[in-house]
C-alpha cells in the first residue's frame, strides 16, 4: 500500500480528519524503503490515478490551511477533470472552486505555489496559531509528529 495510503487511513482511524500536503509529503522521509520520492504533482497523480478510496481537498477549521481527507459522506464536494477527463479519486469542498478551478492541472500548480517553499524549508507541520486565522508553519515535532508516522507507516 502507499505510504500516503496509510498514513491518511491513520489519521482517521484516530478519529482525525485530514493532513497537510506538507505532512504527507515529509512523512515519506521515514520510509524504510524509498522507490522514489513523492512531490505534490506525483501525490495528486497517484491518489487520481491509484486512489482506492476517495480523497477530499478541503480547509481544515482547527489550523486554517488546506488538507487532504479520506472523504466524509456529507462533504459538498465537486470532481475536477484531470487531462479532459472525469475521475471521482480526488474530491474538492465546493466552496474551493474559485479558488481552485475544476482541473486536476490547475489544482496541482495552486497547491506548489501554496506549499512547494514550506516543503522545501522542511516546514511540514502546520500548528494552529493564536489568532486562529492562519497556520504557523514548522519541522516535525519528536513527541508528537514522529511516533505518529512511525507507527502509521510500520503498522497498517
Amino acid at each position: 500500500m502507499e505510504y500516503w495510503k496509510k498514513i491518511l487511513k491513520s489519521q482517521r482511524g484516530r478519529g482525525k480528519s485530514g493532513l497537510t500536503i506538507p505532512f504527507i509529503i515529509g512523512s515519506q522521509h521515514f520510509l524504510k524503503q524509498k522507490k522514489y520520492e513523492y512531490d505534490i504533482f506525483q501525490l495528486i497523480f497517484e491518489i487520481v490515478e491509484k486512489g482506492t478510496f476517495e480523497v477530499t481537498l478541503t480547509l481544515c477549521p482547527d489550523i486554517h490551511t488546506l488538507i487532504l481527507e479520506i472523504k466524509k459522506p456529507y462533504k459538498n464536494v465537486y470532481y475536477p477533470k484531470f487531462n479532459g477527463n472525469e475521475q471521482t479519486n480526488l474530491s474538492v469542498a465546493i466552496n474551493l472552486i474559485d479558488e481552485f478551478g475544476d482541473t486536476i492541472e490547475n489544482i496541482i500548480s495552486k497547491l506548489v505555489e501554496k506549499f512547494q517553499d514550506k516543503i522545501n524549508n522542511g516546514e511540514f507541520s502546520a500548528k494552529n496559531s493564536q489568532d486562529q486565522r492562519e497556520a504557523i508553519w514548522g519541522s516535525f515535532s519528536e513527541i508528537e509528529d514522529y511516533p505518529f508516522i512511525i507507527k502509521s507507516l510500520n503498522e497498517l
